[in-house]
C-alpha cells in the first residue's frame, strides 16, 4: 500500500514531496479510507498526515487503478490541508462533522473534482463501481448523496 501512495505522490502531487504521509490500518465503520492530520497543533511544517484504511482492502480484489485513484483522492485532501492554518483545519473538522449534510456533500464532491483534475477520473469511476459492490443498498444510496456518482464523474 505504501508503494501505491509513494507512486501517486511522485506522479501527481509534487507539492507533497517533502510531506510525511503514513498509513494506518483501522477498522473504519463508514468507509474504506480516511485522511487526517496526526499532530494538528504543531507548526504546519511539522505536521504529519495519515491515510487510514480498512484492513479488508488488503485482501480485496480492488484494481491498482482504483486503488491509485482513491489514494489520489486522499492525497488531494492533504494537498488542501497543507495550505490551511491549524484554526482553519479545526473549523473545517467542526463544520464537516457537526454541520449540514449539504456541506459534507459539497466538500466530498469538490474533493472528487480535484481528483479528476489530477487525471484520476477513470480510476475514481472504477473505485466507485468496486465500492458499490461492497456495500448494502442503503449504504450505496448514502454514498451517492455524498460523492459524485458514475454519471456525474462522466459529466462533472
Amino acid at each position: 500500500m505504501q508503494s501505491h501512495v509513494n507512486s501517486v505522490k511522485i506522479k501527481s502531487f509534487p507539492e507533497l514531496s517533502s510531506i510525511r504521509v503514513s498509513l494506518e490500518e483501522v477498522n473504519l465503520k463508514k468507509s474504506f479510507f480516511a485522511t487526517d492530520v496526526k499532530n494538528l497543533f504543531k507548526f504546519w511544517m511539522d505536521r504529519d498526515y495519515v491515510i487510514r484504511f480498512h484492513p479488508s482492502i488488503l485482501n480485496s480484489k480492488i484494481s491498482a487503478e482504483s486503488l491509485d485513484a482513491i489514494l489520489a483522492r486522499e492525497l488531494s485532501l492533504i494537498a488542501m490541508y497543507i495550505k490551511m492554518s491549524n484554526f482553519e483545519l479545526v473549523v473545517l473538522a467542526l463544520r464537516y462533522h457537526f454541520g449540514s449534510n449539504k456541506f459534507q456533500a459539497d466538500f466530498e464532491r469538490e474533493t472528487d473534482v480535484r481528483t479528476v483534475e489530477r487525471g484520476y477520473r477513470e480510476g475514481l469511476k472504477s473505485y466507485r463501481e468496486w465500492i458499490y459492490t461492497q456495500l448494502s443498498k442503503e449504504e450505496v444510496g448514502e454514498k451517492k448523496k455524498l460523492f459524485m456518482t458514475l454519471d456525474e464523474l462522466d459529466n462533472p
